[in-house]
């Protein structure tokens, strides 16, 4: 009988992929390296395990991950070669699933940091827009990967070149356009992905989840490699579910003070409550971590943003958009922002702007300094605005980041001069009071004897 879960190196399998050693274990399955036999290249079988066979849906689930992985064309998705079915003495008559893939040499993300790692921005922005640019490709496809973590996310090892991302496991991502008999997949109460990188929406429905969800997860992602942790942590599923929804995240500051307290806001929007107070694209997420990257990323999300960075979107303002029933807030609180409000409305009248200079508005210019104001990037406001990273210091890239050194730059116009709003006193000018209306004139009528009577 073929034990699939201890295999010795040198054992067969489909007649044409030798085993040379294992890889890792999981719950759904093995891996394992292995070589083509005919072509001699290598690499690694994926494998159910045998007593899953038995659950219909975990063996469609499996399968479900080479389709996915397979409509996408990116240099930063483990690509799928083959797929099929074990079978021999001792194993079940359907078969047992397997995946081959391509081989990767190196460590997952999720290893550096529990070795201690801390990557810096430079590092870890490259790295996040790496994956962001997988993600991409794959929410174009229409496919939810939904289990974003640093331990799907492999920085292998080439040689001759430098390190890249690359996503793994796609075996619970959603496609949004999934068939009536690929919706059994998902169930409504079904709780799938990794907690501590699971959106609010995810835990409560994760069929009901769109790209938003692996937006969520990256900027989870990219505070751990920052910080060496999540920004909700729980001893339990339940705990983490209170603290996602209800309580405010760890701010980054509380790890490394070192970092900008305009990009811990950047990424701080990644991983927000509400769906809509996140990016909603990749590529929004892209444009506004633009600033704080480095030379070298910089060309990859150009290629992200369809070769223009567009300009970052606008921080999210705090307002009152809700009762306290919707919000939760004290009613305290409630009535002393209304009346703070009502106060401000009120004087409102005793303030006005200054029309007589046009087109005086202060441009969307944002300026950024990172590492203690290592360097500083301003990025001019303007649908197609350009990006131009000064050269930075070969000790600030990151040893990992691409060896290209090219700017990316959009529109040439330079930013318009700043100039300060001009604010002036309103001049008021009381009306004149109104005049009684003249009395009209008396009235009489002729009475008797000839005298004269009022009317």
């Amino acid at each position: 009988m073929l034990d699939l879960i201890n295999l010795p190196a040198g054992t067969v399998l489909a007649e044409k992929y030798r085993v040379t050693g294992a890889l890792g274990a999981g719950g759904m399955g093995v891996v394992v390296a292995a070589e083509h036999i005919g072509l001699g290249n290598r690499v690694a079988l994926k494998i159910m395990r045998p007593e899953l066979i038995d659950n219909e849906n975990i063996v469609k689930r499996f399968m479900f991950e080479g389709k996915a992985a397979t409509r996408l064309q990116s240099d930063h998705v483990a690509r799928v070669l083959d797929v099929g079915r074990l079978s021999g003495e001792g194993l079940p008559a359907e078969g047992v699933p397997f995946m081959v893939m391509e081989f990767l040499e190196g460590h997952d993300l999720s290893h550096w940091v529990r070795t201690g790692r801390r990557f810096s921005v430079y590092e870890a922005l490259h790295y996040i827009a790496e994956a962001g640019e997988a993600l991409h490709q794959a929410h174009k496809s229409g496919v939810i990967h939904r289990d974003v973590k640093p331990a799907n996310l492999f920085l292998t090892e080439r040689e001759g070149a430098e390190p890249i991302v690359k996503i793994l496991d796609f075996g619970i991502s959603k496609l949004l356009e999934e068939q009536p008999s690929e919706m059994g997949l998902t169930k409504t109460t079904a709780v799938l992905g990794s907690g501590l990188y699971m959106s609010p929406e995810q835990m409560r429905s994760a069929k009901n989840v769109d790209q938003r969800t692996d937006i969520y997860a990256l900027g989870v992602c990219l505070f751990e490699l920052l910080c060496g942790t999540q920004p909700f942590v729980a001893d339990t599923f339940p705990e983490l579910c209170v603290k996602v929804n209800v309580e405010e995240p760890t701010p980054i500051s509380k790890y490394r003070p070192d970092i900008a307290d305009e990009l811990a806001s950047v990424i701080r929007r990644a991983y927000a409550r509400e769906v809509d107070d996140r990016y909603q694209t990749i590529v929004e997420m892209m444009a506004a971590l633009a600033p704080f990257a480095s030379e070298a990323t910089l060309p990859l999300i150009s290629q992200i943003c369809g070769g223009v960075i567009p300009a970052p979107p606008k921080p999210l303002e705090a307002t009152v958009t809700a009762v306290a029933t919707d919000k939760g807030l004290p009613k305290a609180k409630v009535g002393a922002m209304a009346a703070f409000f009502a106060l401000v409305g009120a004087g409102a009248v005793g303030i006005m702007f200054s029309t007589s200079t046009a087109e005086q508005a202060r441009p969307d210019t944002d300026v950024r300094s990172l590492d203690g104001g290592a360097r500083t990037v301003s990025i001019p406001s303007s649908s197609a605005a350009s990006l131009a990273a000064p050269s930075a210091s070969a000790s600030a890239a990151p040893s990992a980041a691409p060896s290209s050194s090219a700017s990316v730059v959009g529109s040439a116009s330079a930013a318009p001069a700043v100039t300060t709003p001009v604010y002036r006193k309103p001049r008021f000018r009381r009306p004149l009071p109104k005049k009684p209306p003249p009395p009209a004139a008396p009235c009489f009528k002729d009475g008797p004897n000839g005298l004269k009577i009022p009317c």
